[in-house]
Order: structure tokens, then C-alpha cells, then sequence
């Protein structure tokens, strides 16, 4: 039987925006968490005006929290994607860990020992 309930912090969470003057245009939710193994991000939240779609926001958005997990010493960042938004994600290192039959939605993960070591740090991350 459960007798107390107890609150232990056990990370953070990050919205990173883009702005437009006052007006946000895009935004991820960035949210660092601890386990046994070390820290891990979870991507939530990614989102773009409709109208100001197709201008690289998400983009710049999704590098610069591949920089900061590499920064914050995560092991992996996971995030939950449409399938349509998969091969967007492989750009920066995710892969797909489970899709269920059926499903609306894609698991998909990236190591950061792989990725900030590699092309999306050492390249993408840079310019900005």
C-alpha cells in the first residue's frame, strides 16, 4: 500500500522559440531528464505557424536542441513524430524505433554519442 507520495526533481524543461516581434512562429519543447544510465531529452511541442511553414524554423529549432542535449551530456534524445515527419527527423540523426500497425504516430530516437560526434553537431549545429 502507498503511504506518501514524494516529489523528486529530476530534470527540466526548455521551450525554445522563435519569435516574430511579439508573435511566436515556432517552437520545441525541450525537456532534460534523468535515469540510471545519465540525462535524456525528450523533443515535445515541435510546432510552426502554419504561415510561416517552409522557412527552416523547425529546422534551426531541432539543431539547436541536438546542441543542447550534446551540451547537457545526454545520452539520447527521443521524440514521437506523424510518419509523414520521419525522413525530417532521419536529416538530424533520429531513427525509428517502433512504428505499431496502424499507428498515427512514430517512436524515434537518436544516440547522442552518435550524433554529437558526428555530421549534425560537428556541421549542421555550426551554422546556423
Amino acid at each position: 500500500m502507498v503511504t506518501k507520495t514524494e516529489y523528486i526533481p529530476a530534470g527540466s524543461i526548455v521551450k525554445l522559440t522563435l519569435k516574430e516581434g511579439e508573435r511566436e512562429v515556432s517552437r520545441v519543447t525541450y525537456i532534460l531528464v534523468h535515469n540510471k544510465k545519465g540525462p535524456h531529452v525528450l523533443i515535445e511541442d515541435v510546432w510552426t505557424d502554419p504561415s510561416e511553414r517552409g522557412k527552416g524554423y523547425a529546422s534551426l529549432l531541432i539543431k539547436e536542441a541536438i546542441r543542447k542535449a550534446c551540451n547537457d551530456g545526454a545520452y539520447k534524445i527521443t521524440l514521437t513524430c506523424s510518419p509523414s515527419l520521419v525522413s525530417f527527423y532521419e536529416k538530424y540523426g533520429f531513427r525509428a524505433r517502433s512504428v505499431c500497425t496502424g499507428s498515427t504516430s512514430v517512436s524515434m530516437r537518436a544516440d547522442c554519442a552518435d550524433i554529437c560526434t558526428e555530421r549534425i553537431c560537428d556541421t549542421l549545429c555550426k551554422n546556423n
